[in-house]
């Protein structure tokens, strides 16, 4: 580890200094491990801001006077022009999810600037603790609460850049030691990038060196800006880590020669001896004495890429990116699916896992935490233009950490796929039951999906259930009601006036009420759900309103369009007329009841 100046006696990440109560399962975890460590690895201590202050912080809407003596005497022993990590180290998240923030200051020996920056990443990791993606990994809760963790980074200057030779993540996945391993920050290692994926009796050093000239890139911290960047790994830098394979065995063998199945994130220096472990968690492996039984209908995915074992069966597949791509939107859409739906299964393209192409957003656990599965379609991607990838090659096992770390904490199945076709066997389900967005489709379908510790495959069962009529067409109807319904009331003639009203009543009292009731709950979705709510006393004027409306549906935009489709000779109803005239037969009938 670098020389780092402090003050006095005590030495940043060599010692445990901890403030407040409740420091947090990360922190927990790792003073826990430091007094059991193996030989060939050491622990690296840090400086715990327990969640106690994360209450007080709440009660008054800012850091209280107490916090900010602490971070005063926390900026007084920070190295100065080192690095160091702020992270999160939350009362119910022990190991490797992501789920919360954590991030990096360089230290400038200026009291007020380093203050600040150092106030700005505890902020950070608090508010952290109430995104969509954290409220999902708690299910809801918010009884716990956020402590910090602050580490020196471990690494050496490479010019105006700091970052270690090696980090990486050693873990069990389904019974089997795995090593994602990557030159530089680990920050590549635990979310969904490049890296080295070795497992079981392929983590050696011999099979590290073969593969290191894979490795392309590595993330460092520019000590000019303070940022985290992706730099090219130049021959001198890739000569300096080689000098630092030999120190991987050591944490290879007390990896495997550990007791206690743990979920380690490393990082190796030049200076030191020993590798140092960053994280530490003990791992809770379940029995995985599975094989594959008779199949019981289609198969549509096989792969032998898997997190976690079992058998899942449920109801309703949705596919990103079905129809050749997918938005931002929809996965806006898909995180709305996720909280009104359970049990489901999500198919999603590798391109999801990364901001290659411009993306500005990534899946989290909010878009899949009450799946009961999640299939990646895994295709190497290369340009042929310049011969480098345009997206991240998740082939070969290379999921990030931080997602499986996910499924194994929520129990949720992972396949990893890669069919001759890009999303495989699909054809299989028919015609979709529901598009989302423009790109991608739900199937409601029965599925069973099956993980082995020797892989994993999909079987959709029984046939599809379409349906009479779909979310997006009453959206899309909304939308022209809405426009045509403001434009009649808004004229000042009070026979459009009426009419309009009428449209209004329909919208409201018809449309968006069976919409927004079962808005995205794609399985239980009732077109007609809006009949429940009305009351025998409103039903006559309901009625009367839709009668009003059926009468005057000419003049939809749509209407025309039906219109000049007949004359074309196209034999089709004009759906929106089915649907309302449906309606009044249904409310008809809760009358007579």
């Amino acid at each position: 580890m670098t020389e780092r100046r402090g003050n006095g006696e005590v030495k940043l990440g060599r010692e445990w200094i901890l403030f407040g109560k409740a420091p947090g399962l990360k922190t927990q975890d790792l003073i826990n491990f430091s007094r059991s460590t193996p030989y060939g690895v050491q622990v690296l201590a840090g400086i715990g801001i327990g969640a106690s202050f994360f209450d007080e912080t709440l009660l008054t809407n800012n850091l209280p006077a107490s916090y900010l003596k602490v971070n005063k005497e926390i900026t007084d022993i920070l190295p100065i022009g080192v690095p160091v990590a702020v992270r999160s180290s939350a009362k119910d998240e022990g190991g490797g999810t992501g789920v919360y923030y954590s991030g990096f200051i360089v230290p400038t020996g200026n009291a007020q600037i380093d203050k600040t920056n150092l106030e700005k990443e505890e902020k950070a990791v608090y508010a952290s603790y109430f995104t969509d993606e954290a409220k999902a990994y708690r299910q809801g809760a918010d009884a716990s609460g956020m402590a910090v963790l602050i580490q020196p980074v471990i690494g050496d200057t490479y010019d105006d850049y700091f970052m270690p030779a090696f980090s990486g993540v050693m873990t069990m996945i389904d019974g089997k030691p795995t090593l994602r391993l990557v030159i530089g920050l680990g920050t590549k290692a635990v979310d969904m990038d490049e890296a080295i994926v070795l497992s079981n009796n392929q983590i050696s050093v011999d099979e590290i060196a073969e593969r290191l000239d894979s490795l392309k890139q590595a993330d460092a911290i520019n000590l000019l800006s303070g940022e985290v960047e992706k730099t090219i790994i130049t021959n001198q830098t890739r000569e300096r880590v080689l000098n630092q394979i030999s120190k991987l065995k050591l944490l290879i063998d007390a990896y495997n020669n550990n007791p206690q199945p743990y979920y380690w994130e490393f990082a190796v220096d030049e200076s030191s001896e020993f590798p140092y472990i960053v994280q530490s968690a003990p791992e809770h492996q379940k029995d995985i004495k599975l094989e594959f039984d008779q199949p019981e209908g289609a198969i549509i995915y096989e792969g032998e890429d898997t997190v976690n074992t079992g058998v899942k069966r449920g109801r309703g597949i949705i596919i990103i990116g079905a129809q050749g791509g997918f938005s931002g939107d929809e996965l806006n859409i898909l995180k709305a699916i996720n909280e009104q739906n359970q049990d489901f299964l999500l198919v999603l393209p590798d391109t999801v896992f990364t901001r290659a192409g411009g993306r500005d957003q990534l899946i989290n656990l909010s878009h899949f935490s009450n799946a009961s599965g999640v299939v990646e379609i895994q295709i190497p991607k290369t340009s042929q233009a310049i011969g480098v990838p345009v997206t991240i090659d998740h082939t070969h096992k290379r999921g990030g950490a931080h997602f499986s770390e996910l499924c194994k904490k929520k129990d949720i199945l992972f396949l990893g796929v890669q069919p001759e076709e890009a999303y495989g066997d699909v054809k299989q389900l028919g015609e979709a039951t529901e598009r989302i967005g423009h790109g991608s489709s739900f199937y409601d379908i029965d599925y069973k999906m099956t993980n082995t510790p020797d892989g994993g495959r999909v079987e959709i069962l029984g046939s599809q259930r379409l349906r009479e009529y779909t979310v997006s067409q009453l959206n899309e109807w909304s939308d022209e009601i809405y426009h045509l319904a403001s434009s009649l009331t808004d004229g000042g003639d009070k026979k459009d006036a009426k009419i309009g009203r009428a449209f209004f009543t329909v919208l409201y009292d018809c449309i968006v009420e069976a919409w927004t009731r079962g808005k995205w709950d794609l399985v239980n979705f009732d077109p007609f759900k809006f009949i429940e709510k009305s009351t025998k006393e409103d039903i006559p004027n309901l009625i009367k309103q839709i009668q009003i409306s059926r009468k005057n549906l000419w003049m939809l935009d749509s209407y025309a369009d039906y219109e000049q489709a007949k004359e074309w000779g196209v034999e089709e109803d004009y759906f929106l007329d089915k649907y309302l005239q449906k309606a009044v037969s249904l409310l008809e009938e809760k009358l007579k009841t």
